[in-house]
């Protein structure tokens, strides 16, 4: 429905501009006011989008993975063959000076042969959690489901988390 008004606005404009000389130089006002506006207004976006992304580096730098503490944690296979929903769950205490916002864990599974001596990777996973709200010196519990696809036939099946992403609420 947009696109149809502004083309009827376009169609409407290109046949005012050809049989009124008087609207063609209105037409140039315009547009030349309207112009130096959109770039104050691309200028200022831009500069938002550095402001973001610099307070996001801020606030992934603030907590440490070694500031949490996860226990009673278990990875869950999804519940029926042929699903690629896994879940996990632990509890994470921060220990750090801030509070987190949302974590983000990567974890990678691997299947080994019956002696264990054979292991190789078959899929790695993110389990995000936003709005997870830990504060400083509390515990909550984390429980997420992710997907991980295409895994082969899993023997004898091991998991290890390999990376944190640890985003920290704003100290302003």
């Amino acid at each position: 429905m947009g696109l149809l008004v502004a083309v009827i606005a376009v169609l409407l404009i290109i046949y005012l501009a050809t049989v009124s000389p008087g609207f063609r130089i209105v037409l140039l006002v315009v547009l030349a006011a309207a112009l130096p506006l959109a770039y104050l207004w691309y200028l200022q976006s831009e500069k938002q989008s550095a402001d973001n992304e610099s307070r996001l580096t801020i606030a992934r730098s603030l907590v440490k993975p070694t500031d949490l503490e996860m226990t009673d944690s278990r990875l869950s296979p999804p519940s029926y063959p042929g699903l690629t929903l896994w879940n996990i769950y632990g509890v994470i205490k921060n220990n750090s000076n801030y509070d987190v916002e949302s974590i983000a864990l990567t974890i990678e599974i691997t299947n080994c042969d019956a002696t264990d001596s054979n292991c190789v990777v078959v899929g790695t996973g993110v389990a995000r959690r936003d709005f997870l709200r830990i504060p400083k010196g509390q515990a909550r519990a984390f429980d997420v489901n992710f997907s991980l696809e295409n895994l082969p036939k899993l023997e004898k099946w091991k998991w290890r988390i390999t990376d944190w992403l640890i985003e920290a609420k704003d100290p302003e």
